[in-house]
């Protein structure tokens, strides 16, 4: 049996697409698995039950498509799932085929998703990993307690949460009575972002820090957060990821919509800044690809409270 999954160039979508993925892998029990998607998102499905092989795909347009089809037509198809609404699925052979309809755009992705598949529940987001990528988490891991992963930078500035935000974060929650108290703290993000927050990493003494910003594989995030008390970031990839890890995390939100691209599970809480996005939009002199922050306005006190009723929901559970 063969399965063709079809998901979004853009990392964030396809991190939220891995339910849907993960209910056609239920369809198809034992399925060989093929999955096109774009280029940064394959290394998040490289331990997908029954992977046999990874599509990149290029932007939307026709001649991707083509492409697409030229790989896969010759292939007898048990199911199909083409959440880019590709045109090609419709021209292979399948017993199964499931085109992603148009929905409401002002719904959540996975109200979306479930309502243009026709799902009666939501596709809540899931990480498959391999047992290499744990070990790999546990040994850039050293020490013991508990660990606060932060992603402090984004994919445009505007949508970063300000470094002296950060930092007055740390020197609360990981000090003596901190709801953190003493914990190691992590730093996740590209290799440039180092530079850019040399002043977060120095407020950490070394034995605290953990400094990962670089070449971080997916899944190794996704095992690191997992075994994270916290993970704190912006509408960011990364911040999907350990959402969808299960690890406790706090999206930071601003000019863009928390309401249809937020992540989305109980152990996540979404803080956003007290305007709007067409606020924030209609703001005299708003660049959305100035160097600026759009979310200097979420509070230090916002964040803490947020950190503190999440981490003390993990340890009643614990207890």
């Amino acid at each position: 049996m063969n399965l063709l999954f079809i998901t979004f160039s853009d990392l964030s979508d396809a991190v939220l697409s891995t339910g849907v993925l993960d209910r056609a892998l239920r369809t198809v029990p034992g399925a060989r698995v093929t999955i096109a998607c774009g280029r940064e998102a394959v290394p998040l499905f490289e331990a997908v039950p029954g992977l046999e092989r990874i599509i990149v795909m290029g932007n939307a347009g026709p001649l991707s498509a083509l492409a697409l089809w030229l790989r896969c037509f010759f292939v007898p198809w048990s199911a199909i799932f083409d959440l880019r609404r590709t045109g090609a699925a419709g021209l292979m052979l399948t017993r199964r085929l499931r085109v992603m309809r148009k929905a409401n755009p002002h719904l959540h992705r996975l109200m979306q998703f479930a309502q243009g598949l026709g799902m009666e529940h939501l596709p809540e987001p899931v990480i498959w990993t391999a047992e290499d990528h744990g070990e790999e988490a546990t040994r850039l891991l050293p020490g013991t307690g508990p660990c606060l992963v932060l992603a402090p930078a984004a994919r445009r500035p505007v949508l970063e949460w300000p470094q002296e935000s950060f930092i007055a974060l740390i020197e609360s929650v990981t000090a003596k009575g901190g709801v953190l108290a003493n914990a190691r703290v992590v730093f996740v993000g590209p290799a440039d972002a180092r530079r850019r927050f040399r002043s977060l990493l120095e407020i950490v003494p070394k034995r605290q820090r953990i400094d990962l910003f670089g070449d971080l594989h997916l899944l190794v995030l996704a095992e690191l957060a997992r075994r994270a008390a916290l993970f704190v970031g912006n509408d960011d990839p990364l911040m999907h990821i350990a959402a969808a890890a299960g690890c406790r995390t706090i999206a930071l939100y601003g000019p863009t919509r928390d309401d249809v691209h937020g992540p989305w599970a109980d152990h996540v809480r979404i803080v956003r800044t007290p305007e709007t996005v067409p606020e924030i939009e209609a703001a005299p002199g708003y660049d959305p690809a100035g160097r600026h922050s759009q979310l200097g306005s979420i509070t230090v006190a916002a964040v803490i409270k947020a950190a503190t009723d999440l981490v003390k929901k993990r340890k009643g559970k614990a207890a």
